[in-house]
């Protein structure tokens, strides 16, 4: 068995440690900058060696031996290892909420997140995934950005899947100090408070010029009769330790070895400010989700979909991959409001939530019409029977046995759909129907193509009145029309299918809000205090994405994890 190691870090650093491991370590960049994919992909070309270990030794600390290396590896019977840290890292700002929103977690796990400082695999397969990530991606972004991209789409089936990889979760090769380090250690009540002191704490620190005093280490201690440092929640021995993101190496040293912290008194008071802010955050968090904080209930990411949002997702993708036109609107509680203020002839012109739309006699006719139609490979989505019985009972009536009907929250609350859209959109033509609060450079960053000429402002309030200026337009056979423009988007889809029934309609109402809604009346969805804390509606109102109704309509509750994170998952 044959290793070839590739690292990261000052020539000296790598000298160092070629050393000590009587190994020849081959420098991939010394100029300590970002770890970089064509630097990787041009070493794993070269390399004839069967088995590559890419490790950033700048952030690296290594104990054990390389033949250890490989063993620890080769049992598993995968293609590639990676290490994994309790905090997610991605370098651009604006995705980073976007992929921590679609990561897959195991409940099981404190280090859930993919840290690109330390991989090892068969070379062969390394290749082939360095050659698809060239294939999709910008490989000009980070490697830590691209492999977490590509982690989450992996997960999602946005790409190709024939990899066999699993994530370091019980740090026995790679052991990550980030996320779960701190000044000072105190009591904590939850992950969700774990997770929110580590980033307030650094935060205070930074500001401060204090960093250097998160000294304390959460799960690693110091066996000095074997000495070793081992990873004491987890009864593991790792043989590469990658320090803090925050870290300077010599910090990391002395921590491993338990060199005793040197922490003034304003250190503490910042760190108790950090510990106070952060148990209040999270008692807000608590009670917004009514006592609930398990992972898989609070990130709707890829289990929990009931059987019918799976096969509805999946015959929406086999449409997307044979570019077949199809529709999808859903009529949830407003639409359904205002059909049935129609049906009782309540014709008072009134707000209804967010005071996007009023209500007028026209629009509940037109919504009632669109709910009703039947066409091939047109698609409505009705309430959620949990969460509005009555509701869901009007549009049962309406919609009797009609073929194409599927729960709203298909796409709403599925957050497996949106990144499976996102896929096929960066080989389409896209139009956008907006309002002058959304801005679209997520999506553009995420590869989609979004032309100035292929979007259609319409105004935040009342659009609908825009319908008979805008229906007969027309879109190119093949396209794809991303529609987040309130119930325009409702009695408009059946006029625009009807003219054009090679392109796809999908409506996807505010559940892309919180990606691409800058501001409006009461909205600041973007995060601005550290996830997974976000703004929802009013300012002052906060959530850990959401705890719903039990509902066996909507959520499934034996719950599906994905292959790739099942690590030991019963």
């Amino acid at each position: 068995m044959s290793l070839a190691i590739g690292s990261f870090g000052t020539l000296e650093e790598i000298e160092a440690i070629s050393v000590k491991l009587n190994h020849t370590i081959t420098a991939l960049d010394a100029s300590n900058e970002s770890l970089d994919f064509n630097k990787v992909k041009s070493f794993l070309e070269s390399s004839s060696e069967e088995f590559v270990l890419i490790v950033d030794v700048s952030s690296a600390l290594i104990q054990g031996t390389t033949q250890g290396y490989i063993g620890e590896f080769e049992w598993r019977n995968i293609d590639i290892f990676f290490a994994a840290s309790a905090n997610f890292q991605f370098n651009n700002p604006r995705l980073e909420y976007y992929f921590w929103k679609y990561y897959p977690r195991n409940p099981k796990h404190t280090y859930h997140y993919l840290d690109a400082r330390g991989f090892i695999g068969k070379r062969d397969k390394l290749l082939n995934l360095f050659t698809l990530i060239e294939h999709h991606y910008n490989t000009k972004w980070p490697l830590q950005d691209l492999l977490n991209r590509w982690f989450v789409e992996y997960a999602l089936g946005v790409v190709p899947d024939e990899l066999k990889v699993k994530l370091d979760h019980h740090q026995d090769l790679f052991g990550c100090l980030d996320g779960r380090v701190s000044a000072f250690k105190f009591p904590m009540v939850s992950w969700i408070h774990e997770h929110l002191f580590y980033r307030y704490e650094t935060d205070k620190l930074t500001e401060s010029n204090q960093l250097k005093h998160q000294h304390q280490l959460w799960d690693i201690s110091y066996s000095k009769r074997r000495s070793f440092s081992f990873n004491g929640k987890l009864k593991s021995t790792p043989s590469i330790f990658l320090r803090s993101f925050n870290d300077n190496k010599s910090t990391t040293q002395s921590r491993l070895a338990n060199s005793p912290p040197n922490r003034s008194l304003s250190v503490f008071f910042t760190s108790l400010g950090a510990y106070v802010k952060s148990l209040f955050s999270t008692l807000i968090a608590w009670i917004i989700n009514r006592g609930e904080s398990r992972l898989h209930k609070i990130f709707r990411y890829v289990p929990n979909a009931s059987p019918e949002w799976d096969i509805t997702m999946k015959q929406f993708l086999k449409y997307l991959d044979s570019k077949k036109g199809f529709t999808f609107a859903h009529f949830n509680d407003g639409e359904m409001t205002f059909i049935k203020k129609f049906l009782k002839q309540d014709h008072r012109e009134t707000w209804f939530g967010r005071r996007q739309q009023k209500y007028n006699k026209k629009l509940g006719e037109r919504l009632t019409n669109a709910l009703k139609l039947k066409r091939e490979r047109y698609h409505v989505g009705i309430p959620c029977s949990t969460s509005h019985p009555k509701l869901r009972k009007l549009a049962n009536q309406i919609v009797e046995t009609q073929d194409g009907v599927v729960p709203a929250m298909t796409l709403h609350h599925n957050l497996r759909f949106y990144p499976n859209i996102i896929g096929h959109m960066k080989d389409r033509e896209c139009f956008f129907i907006m309002n002058e609060h959304q801005k679209l450079d997520v999506l553009e960053e995420l590869g989609v193509t979004v032309k100035d000429e292929n979007k259609t402002i319409v105004p935040f309030k009342n659009s609908y009145l825009l319908f008979d200026e805008l229906k007969d337009k027309k879109f190119p056979d093949g396209a794809i029309v991303i529609l987040i423009c309130g119930m325009l988007a409702k009695i408009i889809i059946p006029e625009w299918f009807a003219n054009n029934p090679n392109t796809t309609f999908l409506a996807l109402g505010s559940s892309m809000d919180d990606f691409i809604q800058r501001t409006n009346t009461k909205f600041r969805l973007y995060p601005k205090s550290g996830l997974p804390l976000t703004c929802n509606i009013q300012p002052t109102k906060f959530f850990a994405f959401g705890w719903k109704k039990s509902c066996k309509e909507c959520w499934d509750m034996q719950e599906t994890i994905p292959e790739v994170i099942q690590d030991q998952y019963p």
